[in-house]
């Protein structure tokens, strides 16, 4: 006799505990400006699920507020490292693949301990973006700070991506391409 079992019945011991190291998620998307979004909502709904990363009195999710020194609020952080990831993919679209719509973007999200360059442990946002588009490393490039009063309408997305990272690698395997982006948490 075979016994069912429902599902969603969480009564179950067989219940497993991850520990945050092993918390990733991997997203493969066309290489298309229309398929960002899905990347961005991706990073959001990653951040919203991360323990002690918000106040447990703040409901619904996409109102809370993160215990993160140098934030003020859920959005300005996770607010920047969407624009980071908008930013870098965006780039990788319009210029790497040439807006062609051939290719891929692929996310890899995760929240490691990482060491500082101080050498002290902390926990951070990782994004990685890999792509199988035309070489280039975005560490290489001078980047000039925008001036405000002269603020044209493109061209500051290496500035941001900087400035919005605590550390970005570039790496280039085969024929592809890896863009790690890195935000400490605390």
């Amino acid at each position: 006799m075979l016994e069912q079992t429902n599902p969603l019945d969480n009564s179950s011991a067989d219940l497993r505990v991850f520990p945050l190291e092993s918390a990733r998620i991997n997203l493969r998307v066309p290489a298309r400006l229309d398929c960002l979004p899905v990347l961005c909502a991706t990073v959001r709904e990653f951040c919203a699920t991360i323990p002690g990363l918000l106040n447990a009195n703040d409901s619904p999710p996409n109102r809370a507020t993160i215990n993160a020194p140098g934030t003020t609020s859920y959005s300005n952080f996770v607010y920047s490292i969407e624009l980071v990831l908008q930013e870098a993919a965006s780039n990788i679209v319009r210029h790497g693949y040439q807006e062609s719509g051939k290719g891929f973007l692929e996310l890899a999200v995760s929240l490691p301990e990482v060491e500082d360059l101080a050498g002290a442990k902390r926990r951070a946002i990782v994004l990685e973006l890999t792509d199988n588009a035309l070489p280039f490393d975005p560490t290489a490039q001078l980047v000039d700070t925008p001036d405000p009063l002269n603020m044209p309408e493109s061209g500051y997305g290496l500035y941001l991506i900087r400035k919005l990272t605590d550390h970005l690698e570039y790496s280039r395997f085969g024929s592809l391409n890896n863009l790690k982006m890195v935000k400490y948490v605390h």
